[in-house]
């Protein structure tokens, strides 16, 4: 029966009202193991790519920082629907903490769809402006289903965004 009474909406919202303190710190862990599983995946591919040979984990570490753009366009993202939702409830307008979520998650989605084949046409001259021309068919590989998957990766961070607002990290 605590579990059920830890899912419901309410405890998230008093979490927020709550202790001060006590709401940053639940939120910190989650955000904290995103992070880190962030950069475990950078360091499993560079891991992996190097077995492929010098120029692989060249590529991956190049486009890399392409990587982070995505993710952290989402957390601006979720960082300003976090505030938006957070105020809506302090309110006590939960019907507009709901429209303002839908709203921001249906726009996001849509512009992160529309954004891939914009980044698809400019892929080769965004890999030679940052200095892979050498190794712009490993880099294209590498960032074709970064590309392609771009909507995930910015979503992802507009739902924790979202949950956060909630109280629910």
């Amino acid at each position: 029966m605590h579990f059920i009474r830890a899912l419901s909406p309410e405890n998230g919202v008093n979490v927020l009202l709550g202790e001060p303190k006590k709401a940053i710190r639940s939120m910190v862990v989650p955000i904290f193991v995103a992070l880190i599983m962030v950069q475990l995946n950078n360091f499993v591919d560079n891991i992996w790519c190097s077995s492929l040979g010098v120029e692989a984990v060249s590529a991956v570490s190049l486009v890399s920082t392409l990587y982070f753009f995505f993710p952290s366009t989402g957390a601006g993202i979720g960082h300003g629907l976090n505030v938006s939702i957070s105020n809506a409830i302090g309110a006590g307008d939960r019907k507009r903490a709901d429209e303002c979520a839908s709203q921001v998650f249906a726009l996001t989605a849509i512009i992160a769809t529309l954004l891939i084949p914009i980044l698809l046409l400019s892929m080769d001259p965004l890999i030679d402006l940052i200095g892979g021309i050498e190794i712009k068919d490993l880099c294209r590989e590498y960032l074709f289903p970064l590309y392609v998957l771009c909507p995930f990766l910015i979503l992802s961070n507009v739902l924790a965004g979202m949950l956060r607002g909630e109280g629910k990290a």
